[in-house]
Parts: structure tokens; C-alpha cells; sequence
């Protein structure tokens, strides 16, 4: 990372990224630890009822430690925090997979600790989920359905990042965990907290400068997943300051 740019966050008092252990930051923090499902304790209605009692203009900050589960509440999730009006801060501490990374990307600010773990992978059918008895129609049937759940969730992401969805379709594919550093590559994580430089819109207004002056960016910020990002840290980061 090049000197330059660290000396410019350090300069504007962003040298230190903030974190969810912080007591100081005055938001709330929903805390998300387990599976994914209806009645789990991860689902549609423990985030509803957290935001019927949270004050939006203040902001959400979650944090997620999830091995996933199933993907219709993900996605019921996801649907209730990108309609939500709240400036939404999510991060990953320990581990975010599977349906978790659906809900994950919800968030408009997303961090992660440099060893937090990540995994994507096809989207399955429980056993409980089939038929007793099943025909080569009923076995076609559902390779189909899933292969379609599969493909939208790589749109998806892709949508959300702006990242080549051909990426997340072989990530699906291979089922094999993702570094942290890739994450960030593919615009699913915005900041690796101590590593990366801290996001903010000020940051980001730089970049033509930065680059002017043949300062080397290890990393493509300018793009509407950043700045989306960009508008929510600064409001976390002003709440905090």
C-alpha cells in the first residue's frame, strides 16, 4: 500500500478505522450468532422487531457470526435492511457463510477482521425439504430450481459490488473458503480493519489527485459500491467523532 496514501488518511484523522467493540460509537448494535431461518436465532422477524425499536437517523450496526442457513430468510433479510432508511454498518469478526454473505451484503458499510472467514457455495435442498419418493422429472425439476437459486444469487452480488459475476458463479461452484483479501477485491468487504485504508467520502473525492500524482492505489475505490460504502462510514465515523 503505498505511503503517500497512508499519510494522507493519517493527515485527515482517518488513520484509525473504527470498530464494533468500540463502546464510544452511539449506535445501535444488533448482534447476529448462529443459523439462518425462520426461528433461528437469525431471521426476518429479530431484525423487523430491532428496527421498529431503533432510532434510523442514528444508523445500525450488526454484527454477523453465521455459518449460514436457509436461503429464503437470507434473502427475507436482505430485502428488510436494503429497504430500510437506516445507514446500515455491518461486520464480520469470526465467520460469514453461506446464506450469512446474502445478508452480509445487505449492509452499506462492510468490514472485516484480517482473519475473519468467508465461504460461498451452492444453495441446497434439505432432506426434510423433498419428497419420500422421487421420479428423474421430480430430480430435474430441482437441479433446475436450484441452478436458477444459484445464478441469481451471483447476479446478486454482482449488482452489489459492480464485480464480475462470472467470479461469484466459480466461487459458488468450487465451495472452497475465500481470504478476506478477495472479498475486499470483489467489493464484498470495504475495509480489512488495520489493513486497509479507512473508507470515506473524503478519501474517495482524492482518488483524481492521488492518481495525478502517480500515487499507487492497490485497489479500484471508485465505484458506486465504494461510494455507497463511503456515505455510510462517514455517517458512522461522524457519530463517532
Amino acid at each position: 500500500m503505498a505511503v503517500a496514501a497512508l499519510d494522507f488518511a493519517a493527515a485527515h484523522g482517518e488513520g484509525l478505522p473504527i470498530t464494533t467493540s468500540d463502546p464510544a460509537a452511539n449506535t445501535p448494535v444488533l448482534r447476529l450468532v448462529g443459523a439462518i431461518g425462520e426461528g433461528e436465532p437469525i431471521s426476518a422477524s429479530v431484525v423487523e422487531g430491532f428496527l421498529s425499536r431503533s432510532d434510523a437517523s442514528r444508523g445500525m450496526r450488526i454484527e454477523i457470526d453465521s455459518h449460514g442457513g436457509e436461503h429464503a430468510e437470507a434473502m427475507k433479510i436482505y430485502a428488510i435492511l436494503r429497504a430500510s432508511p437506516a445507514a446500515t454498518w455491518m461486520h464480520v469478526e469470526h465467520q460469514c457463510a453461506s446464506a450469512a454473505i446474502l445478508v452480509y451484503a445487505a449492509a452499506a458499510f462492510r468490514t472485516a477482521a484480517p482473519g475473519a472467514r468467508f465461504l460461498l457455495h451452492s444453495i441446497r435442498i434439505p432432506r426434510a425439504g423433498l419428497e419420500k419418493h422421487l421420479t428423474a422429472r421430480d430430480l430435474r425439476r430441482h437441479a433446475a430450481d436450484l441452478e436458477q437459486l444459484d445464478n441469481d444469487m451471483a447476479v446478486l452480488l454482482a449488482r452489489r459490488t459492480g464485480y464480475d459475476v462470472c467470479w461469484f458463479a466459480k466461487q459458488l461452484e468450487n465451495e472452497e473458503p475465500t481470504s478476506v483479501p478477495e472479498m475486499f477485491a470483489a467489493g464484498i468487504v470495504h475495509e480489512i480493519c488495520g489493513l486497509t485504508l479507512p473508507i470515506s467520502s473524503q478519501f474517495l473525492r482524492s482518488i483524481p489527485e492521488l492518481s495525478a500524482r502517480r500515487i499507487f492505489l492497490p485497489h479500484d475505490y471508485d465505484t458506486p459500491n465504494f461510494w455507497a460504502a463511503a456515505a455510510a462510514a462517514d455517517h458512522f465515523r461522524n457519530a463517532h467523532g
